[in-house]
């Protein structure tokens, strides 16, 4: 008795044997899963039944779309490397004003000063925090065209943030709507936060600045309580001038805001960090998303984690 004799005969018997393993294999993986549902059973159950027919179904298709198709797909071969080629496909590039930091192509007496005034007029196109302070060390340097440059951009900054501040100030001068003196303020609470945070001002004059940014900062919050923008802003500022205490206050209320929440969150961790409650700081490092995924961050966030 040949095999497809013994198939012939005994088709209900195989195709009995045949259901009841994929019966017993689909208990089985339904069981992998933890799930103990009859649609689930029945649904493994179905697919891996249909497969036997799918299968060849799907070959005759691919066989079908392959053998009518009539693009021609280019043969390349492997073993051959045109460099011709390759110089085309990856061209040289370099970078515009040399290799290295700004920082140490600035100071390099290497660097022809025109590629430095090159330089300086490429990050003026859009000021950083970082942008500015490369601008205030270039106020030192050897080259005279730099140095007007820098103090050109730095004093135009000033100029219009002293500018936009005097015109919000007649304006709140005549206003007599609550709620728009409170964008009046806040506005000009920003205002005189940026003189620091982008070091537009000297040492002793920080203070000044910082103490007018809280006085319309409170002052706009008369009008809105629940603001966590102005408590965040507040937050930034005690955390700035190390009045920790207030700082953590502003944040706590900042925090009530969904919208916020993720914003403050750094700054919740700079301030725990800061007051050495460490604890505080290793719950809120794993919340901070930016770091999650962030390479140079990773070495730090790990030793955290094998410190907790």
């Amino acid at each position: 008795m040949n095999l497809l004799q013994f198939a012939t005969e005994h088709t209900g018997l195989i195709l009995a044997f045949y259901l009841a393993g994929t019966a017993l294999f689909s208990w089985l993986v339904m069981k992998l899963f933890g799930r103990n549902s009859l649609r689930l059973f029945a649904l493994l159950f179905l697919f891996n039944t249909l497969m036997v027919l799918v299968g060849p179904i799907m070959t005759l298709l691919l066989y079908l779309y392959l053998h009518y198709n009539n693009r021609k797909i280019p043969r390349i071969n492997a073993h051959i490397l045109d460099r011709d080629q390759l110089q085309r496909s990856f061209p040289h590039v370099e970078r515009m004003y040399g290799e290295g930091p700004l920082e140490k192509l600035l100071g390099d007496v290497q660097i022809p000063e025109m590629r430095k005034v090159q330089i300086l007029t490429h990050i003026t196109e859009k000021l950083s925090r970082s942008d500015v302070a490369l601008l205030h060390a270039s106020l030192s340097g050897r080259s005279d065209e730099s140095r007007l440059l820098s103090f050109g951009v730095l004093n135009g900054m000033e100029q219009q943030l002293n500018d936009r501040i005097s015109h919000l100030l007649r304006k709140l001068e005549h206003e007599e709507d609550t709620t728009q003196k409170a964008i009046y303020e806040k506005e000009i609470a920003y205002l005189y936060r940026e003189f620091v945070y982008y070091g537009l001002v000297s040492e002793e004059l920080e203070s000044f600045y910082l103490k007018n940014a809280v006085t319309y900062a409170v002052r706009a919050l008369k009008a809105y309580p629940q603001s966590a923008e102005l408590y965040l802003l507040l937050g930034k500022i005690y955390l700035y001038v190390k009045e920790y205490d207030q700082a953590q206050k502003a944040f706590a209320l900042a925090m009530q805001d969904p919208r916020f929440a993720e914003e403050t969150l750094p700054y919740m961790a700079e301030l725990s960090f800061m007051k050495k409650d460490f604890k505080a700081f290793r719950e809120i490092l794993p919340k901070l998303r930016e770091l999650r995924y962030s390479p140079r961050a990773s070495r730090f966030t790990s030793l955290w984690k094998e410190a907790s």
